[in-house]
């Protein structure tokens, strides 16, 4: 670890106060009502106290349970006026809390031109001055970006799991998760999708009250009730599934498929998030490689247009990426984002510590960062704005430096169909308008034309593949694709047969992940 690293990390150590007698966690939002939960070590009474302004004209009782020897209090707030601020406190017999501040969410179809914000973090556990530091630096950019009310904007944190070492270990949820997010959670509602640390153990499911949340078929005392959730907010629909093995099961992935069609016919719903914990690939830990994303959950989100970017973690790192779409409304189809937001605190899975690390071609961007995410939903003009923010990592600290950002519009205009396809020089050439809105381009060669059921080449490259690093001591990322032209192809790279016949065609995709129609087909003489 550099000087500067550890400078940052031993004044931050000892800026924060791990002591707090009481600190609240907000979950499972809707407009009219929250939970909010807190440990203690008081078992006479649960109240809050809350209201409009810091007066705190109104009180309601809750209730405590005992979960593995903890005293774990919950209210459960309800006919809350909608995007309105609250304060409120907790408090136990005498014991109170500070008075805090959050805002209850909007009525879905009643944006009147807002925004609706969500942080993204994963793979907290472990390393609590790390993830305290991350979590710290996440209200630091908010306060910078919205100002010190910024919990009146940013609406959400989702959190795609390990959020501790050994989730039968009580004393880890409280220590590696509650705590270290205190700043956090007390402002705003705070779901998590489980990981495979937290063991599938009762006490997970006990802390997090999704109970209404599954629906359907699994209701509440059902064995699938809370392994696997939905909830909306805005125009957004946010869905938890559960990666874990004991949960690798066709029941989850139908009940996946009834959501998202549901979803399809719901005209308040533009996008889709789903989130969960492990990845289908990962290029810097393929170890972490799960053929039930992969081939089941990707299988079913693919065919619906409104799936928009995908979050998990399991690597400890951050990755980008995205997959085809098979959706059936062509006018709105698109391809998905995938994103790997593993950097949450965890020991980060480093570049050249394994020795199958993969450049996989559906992923750009691998970064070996501690690293968190803030989405901005434009909701009225149904788009939205991901950043993902950096702190580097224990050779090469980062504040808040932004290392990816993508946008997407859901109704944007398709890029047009590539035009003056050339054959020259041994390379493929074409031309198409507005180069710099492009992101890939797809090649594709027969010899068999008008027949691309099963090409001899189909080549698609993105204008980024960020893939390892430079090492010591400057540890900058490399960019595999730096100086490549996309819109051109030599074919020399290729085993093409001389004196053959060949036909080839090309579409481009755009930075909001349409792709164009293909070009017309082009047939040349190949003679070298």
């Amino acid at each position: 670890m550099n000087i500067i690293s550890k400078l940052a990390f031993i004044l931050f150590f000892f800026s924060i106060n791990l002591n707090a007698q009481i600190a609240p966690y907000l979950q499972s939002p809707t407009p009219t009502s929250i939970y909010i939960s807190w440990h203690s070590n008081i078992t006479s009474s649960t109240i809050v106290n809350y209201g409009t302004s810091k007066n705190l004209d109104k009180s309601v009782n809750g209730s405590y349970e005992n979960i593995g020897g903890k005293t774990w209090h919950t209210v459960h707030l309800t006919d809350l006026e909608p995007n309105t601020e609250y304060f409120y406190s907790c408090q136990n017999g005498y014991t109170k809390s500070e008075t805090f501040g959050f805002r209850t969410m909007y009525e879905t179809g009643k944006s009147n031109g807002k925004h609706f914000v969500f942080i993204v973090v994963g793979d907290s556990r472990t390393d609590t001055v790390i993830t305290s530091l991350i979590s710290r630096k996440i209200e630091e950019k908010s306060i910078e970006i919205y100002g010190k009310d910024w919990y009146n904007y940013v609406n959400l944190m989702i959190n795609v799991g390990d959020i501790n070492t050994d989730g039968r270990n009580i004393d880890e949820y409280e220590d590696e998760f509650f705590l270290p997010f205190r700043n956090l959670t007390c402002h705003i509602p705070t779901m998590v999708s489980i990981g495979n640390h937290e063991r599938e153990s009762d006490f997970f499911y006990q802390y997090m009250k999704y109970e209404d949340l599954t629906g359907g078929s699994y209701p509440k005392g059902h064995e699938f009730n809370e392994r696997f959730y939905h909830f909306e907010m805005a125009n957004c629909q946010f869905i938890s599934l559960n990666s874990n093995w004991q949960l690798r099961n066709n029941e989850q992935i139908n009940w996946l498929d009834n959501v998202m069609l549901e979803t399809s016919y719901n005209n308040n719903i533009d996008f889709v998030f789903p989130f969960f914990h492990h990845p289908g690939l990962s290029e810097v830990w393929p170890d972490g490689n799960t053929s039930y994303v992969q081939d089941h959950i990707y299988g079913v989100l693919n065919r619906y247009s409104k799936t928009e970017t995908v979050f998990y973690g399991h690597s400890h790192c951050y990755e980008h990426g995205t997959l085809s779409t098979d959706a059936l409304d062509s006018e709105n189809e698109h391809d998905f984002h995938v994103v790997l937001c593993g950097g949450g605190g965890s020991g980060l899975d480093r570049w050249r510590e394994y020795p199958n690390q993969t450049d996989y071609n559906d992923i750009f961007l691998a970064y070996d960062h501690y690293s968190w995410m803030l989405v901005d939903v434009d909701v009225e003009n149904k788009s939205y704005t991901a950043t993902t923010y950096s702190l580097g990592h224990k050779d090469k600290f980062l504040d808040n430096v932004v290392i990816d950002e993508f946008s997407r519009k859901a109704e944007n205009p398709r890029p047009e169909k590539p035009t003056k396809l050339k054959f020259t020089d041994n390379t493929l050439i074409f031309d198409v308008n507005e180069k710099a809105d492009i992101f890939s381009t797809e090649f594709q060669i027969t010899s068999l034309p008008d027949d691309y059921v099963d090409p001899e080449i189909d080549v698609k490259r993105d204008i980024v593949n960020i893939f390892y690093d430079t090492g010591k001591d400057e540890y900058q990322a490399i960019d595999l694709n730096n100086g490549l032209d996309i819109f051109s192809l030599k074919l020399s790279n290729y085993d093409l047969m001389k004196g053959q016949v060949y036909a080839f065609r090309v579409r481009v995709r755009n930075k909001n992940m349409q792709w164009s129609k293909w070009s017309d087909e082009m047939v040349f003489f190949y003679d070298w």
